[in-house]
């Protein structure tokens, strides 16, 4: 399933089997982004942002809103939803020894 909510109302501790896509639109929204999330749980988002956000999360890996977006986001979107899907097998296989994962996106 998959919903659409504002920065502030994603809690901090993403949930596993969870992959968390975040569009960055302003300045302010990248401070809030760069305050909450920023270097925690990677493997579990994915960072979007307009071209007045993109300066500020230069340090971070971003695909930006350009003429490229869509191939960019597709290609990083499926590079995201492997490494989830099998870092999700590998722990849930671990657990109940079926290897049967579930993601949530």
């Amino acid at each position: 399933s998959s919903s659409t909510t504002a920065l502030d109302g994603v809690p901090e501790d993403l949930p596993q089997s969870t992959l968390h896509i975040f569009f960055v639109q302003t300045a302010s929204d990248a401070e809030a982004y760069l305050g909450r999330f920023a270097g925690r749980q990677c493997e579990r988002q994915m960072l979007t942002a307009a071209a007045s956000a993109a300066p500020l999360l230069s340090a971070f890996a971003c695909v930006p809103l350009d003429g490229e977006f869509a191939r960019n986001f597709f290609e990083a979107f499926a590079a995201k939803l492997a490494k989830l899907a099998h870092m999700q097998r590998g722990s849930q296989a671990a657990a109940d020894g079926d290897g049967a994962a579930s993601l949530r996106v």
